[in-house]
């Protein structure tokens, strides 16, 4: 079979279908009653889905959810949970996300210390930061 498909000649190509239909139709006369309706179902299902992925346009879909689509099926979506451990902050992230997305792979000290609410700068910190994230809500 290394002779690709290009360069056989028409018998070739005759007697491969032949032989590819003869397989197909033992394959079939093998399998049992409950076998074929699970083929069917399965390949209807198969055939839905392709359906669906066909009418999904992706392009500014975020601006148009519609729950009743599992975008999560479509073959050009990846869908991952967050399962790698950052070793510097030990925040949850995506397997190929990209280093330094999210702490710069840097001590988070300074953050750290404002937030522990254990010195005076951090507690008013605490109590002023709603009042400043207030100013920024409608920008």
């Amino acid at each position: 079979m290394s002779q690709s498909y290009a360069t056989e000649s028409s018998q070739q190509h005759v007697a491969r279908n032949e032989a590819s239909r003869e397989r197909n139709r033992e394959l079939r006369q093998s399998l049992s009653y409950s076998d074929r309706n699970e083929q069917r179902g399965n390949s209807r299902l198969r055939m839905q889905i392709n359906r669906l992925n066909q009418l999904v346009k992706l392009d500014r879909v975020a601006f148009q959810y519609n729950s009743e689509i599992e975008y999560s099926l479509h073959p050009i979506v990846v869908v991952e949970s967050m399962s790698k451990v950052c070793t510097n902050c030990k925040a949850l992230k995506f397997k190929n996300e990209a280093p330094g997305m999210y702490c710069l792979r840097a001590p988070l000290e300074p953050l750290f210390s404002l937030v522990a609410g254990t010195t005076t700068e951090s507690k008013y910190f605490l109590n002023n930061i709603r009042n400043y994230n207030i100013c920024f809500l409608m920008t």
